[in-house]
């Protein structure tokens, strides 16, 4: 006895307890579309309903309620086996479609070959001359001007006193005076 018919014992006709079982199962199998659809980028949703439907259909004959111990619910059985029935054709079919378009992929024709033109560079409207800066001058210039770390949070990071960052702070605008003065 397969499932639908234990579900609706009342009628003796197979393929409507079965139509039964698919209204039944109609939230999880859109949900299940649902998830799988992010994976294609064209519509395959009828595809993919046609192997739920399969998946159902496996899970339904292979699944007998006399044989589910006594103290367990059928109906709780029968839905955690339909959603990894479900689960397993999906990924099946997702593995199958992915093959397909690998071998596609590696059947193009190779022998053409796309030109690459040199894009010329644009010239800057103004050159920016920056001085030259020692290590330390321009960490703290990095991390004091352009990221807005404070006197301490620099300290902290390298490990040194507020006083040596003080100096490095006077060596740095030293530099940079000098630098535009030059200019």
């Amino acid at each position: 006895m397969t499932y639908s018919q234990h579900m609706k014992p009342g009628f003796p006709n197979q393929e409507f307890a079965f139509e039964q079982l698919l209204k039944r199962c109609q939230p999880l199998i859109h949900s299940s579309v649902q998830k799988y659809m992010i994976v294609f980028q064209e519509r395959v949703t009828q595809e993919l309903v046609h192997e739920c439907r399969k998946a159902i259909w496996l899970a339904d004959q292979s699944f007998d309620p006399d044989d589910v111990s006594p103290g367990k619910n059928p109906d709780d059985l029968f839905n955690a086996s339909l959603r990894t029935a479900i689960k397993k054709q999906l990924d099946q079919y997702v593995k199958k479609k992915s093959v397909k378009h690998y071998q596609l992929v590696q059947e193009t024709n190779h022998d053409y070959k796309l030109r690459q033109e040199r894009i010329p560079q644009k010239e800057p409207l103004f050159q920016l001359s920056f001085p030259s800066f020692t290590e330390t001058e321009y960490n703290f210039y990095r991390m004091y001007m352009i990221h807005g770390y404070s006197i301490s949070q620099i300290a902290r990071k390298h490990r040194v006193t507020a006083h040596t960052v003080h100096n490095w702070r006077r060596q740095t605008m030293k530099t940079l005076r000098n630098h535009f003065r030059q200019n």
